[in-house]
């Protein structure tokens, strides 16, 4: 694999201190998730009577998670803080086909497939919302919090690892416009290599958004060099066979579970991307969800190719736009 180069280009913007009341209850033990929490977040949305005073109200859904993973279990969601960043992103560019890449339990396509919604609604258009999940069980929550929420016209939900997914939704004709917002949630490997798919499948022009979230917490530099990259340097970096990174290669990258977990087995680096296209990318640092502290060894493994300014950073999300096409 070429090397990782510094992470100069990137333009870093600063968000307001997390509220105290938007982090999430400690991580307790190992698990991130599988563990029985999900089953216990469904069971605590249907309690009576919360459920019956916030269906069909996506605000009231977000808010009754962020509420569980304040008070009851931690939960690996985008958050109030981060989430804001993204929905700002949305009322901006408002897109008629979002599509996400890992979607938990369904807090950022309530969340996000919201903001679609009323972001379309305002220019009397109509937009839809793929959540591509690779675990049943996941999707399963997904599909519940998303009826809860009443958002079935907006949401549709695929239980596919992200790059069959994105195929599939090609082979049906629900991308023959590409994406107009891509949100990166997933194994955090595959970040690069799932983008550069959707690139080669010309999904990616001129005009999209690619969101991707965790860039510092636990970080990614493969994909953050990549998106910093200019035309000239990935056209570079692509040539030859062995230029491409192995799976191996890539995971050297991430904290040591990402060996572990099953995505692993999705990770598909025989893809080359679109090197024409160019892209601009901000970093938004600001706090994660939860309050326990960084792995220090993890965190400053991320910090030596990024920007010095991130140092001090707990999270962050990072938004690109392609804004061209190199000749």
């Amino acid at each position: 694999m070429g090397s990782i180069r510094q992470l100069s280009s990137l333009e870093v913007g600063l968000r307001p201190v997390l509220d105290a009341s938007c982090v999430y209850k400690d991580r307790e033990g190992d698990a991130y998730c599988s563990d029985g929490r999900e089953v216990a977040l469904l069971k605590y949305l249907w309690s009576s009577p919360r459920q019956s005073m916030i269906r069909n109200n996506p605000k009231r859904v977000v808010d009754a998670i962020d509420q569980f993973a304040r008070e009851e279990e931690w939960l690996m969601n985008i958050g109030p803080e981060k989430g804001a960043i993204v929905v700002d992103e949305i009322a901006k560019a408002k897109p008629r086909t979002m599509v996400e890449m890992g979607g938990y339990i369904g807090y950022s396509a309530v969340l996000f497939g919201d903001a679609v919604r009323r972001a379309n609604k305002e220019r009397g258009g109509k937009g839809v919302f793929y959540s591509l999940e690779c675990d049943p069980l996941h999707a399963a929550a997904i599909t519940i919090v998303v009826d809860l929420a009443g958002l079935q016209d907006t949401v549709k939900i695929l239980i596919r690892p992200a790059d069959e997914g994105i195929k599939e939704l090609l082979g049906t004709g629900d991308l023959d416009n590409g994406i107009d917002m891509l949100f990166l949630d997933h194994y955090k490997p595959s970040y690069v290599t799932d983008l550069k798919l959707c690139e080669d499948l010309g999904l990616i022009m001129p005009g999209t958004v690619i969101v991707a979230d965790n860039v510092v917490d636990p970080g990614n530099p493969p994909y953050l060099a990549y998106i910093s990259a200019t035309p000239e340097q990935k056209i570079e970096d692509a040539k030859g066979w062995d230029a491409r990174p192995s799976a191996e290669e890539l995971i050297e990258y991430f904290p040591k579970r990402y060996q572990e977990l099953k995505e692993r087995e999705y990770l598909n680096t025989d893809v080359f991307g679109n090197p024409r296209l160019i892209y601009e990318t901000t970093v938004h640092r600001n706090f994660a969800t939860r309050g326990d502290l960084l792995n220090m060894k993890n965190r400053y493994r991320c910090f030596q190719f990024c920007s010095k300014t991130l140092r001090f950073a707990k999270d962050g999300v990072s938004v690109t736009r392609c804004v061209g096409l190199r000749k």
